[in-house]
């Protein structure tokens, strides 16, 4: 068995003198010892770079709300909706972009979308803003005259 191992992990056969045996027992320590160096550097450098993408990603809510808001102000709607719409699939809790969201569908004529979103947010919390019933009741009102 021994043999076996010792031609599978050296792809040689197993020495016949001693010495070489000894020769080679201290190569694969020698190289086992330098794989183990070259994984733990890789390890510290991966933890590294998980730290540094954590730290980054504590502003990614609000990076992205503020360019929806940006992208809204500066009339590109296009962008806007799919910043507001990105942030609802990756931040469900954010009533403030399904607003956004909403809001921006309205502005689109996209009535429908715009109606569900809002209807769905107020059913999440009732009273999360009067500005939110008012574009609901305004949204519905311009579906019903179309």
């Amino acid at each position: 068995m021994l043999k076996f191992l010792f031609k599978k992990i050296t792809g040689k056969e197993e020495p016949k003198e001693p010495a070489k045996a000894d020769k080679l027992a201290t190569e694969i320590q020698d190289k086992s010892g330098k794989l183990m160096d070259i994984l733990s550097e890789k390890l510290t450098e991966s933890i590294e770079e998980v730290g540094i993408m954590r730290e980054k990603s504590k502003n990614l809510e609000a990076t992205n709300f503020n360019l929806g808001r940006l992208h809204l102000e500066k009339g590109n709607l296009r962008e806007a909706t799919f910043r507001f719409y990105l942030m609802t699939k990756f931040f469900p809790k954010n009533l403030d972009a399904k607003y956004e969201l909403a809001y921006c569908y309205a502005l689109k004529e996209k009535y429908a979308k715009s109606q569900k979103i809002l209807e769905d947010l107020l059913d999440q919390q009732p009273d999360y803003s009067k500005r939110a019933r008012k574009l609901l009741d305004h949204v519905r009102l311009l579906q019903q005259n179309q």
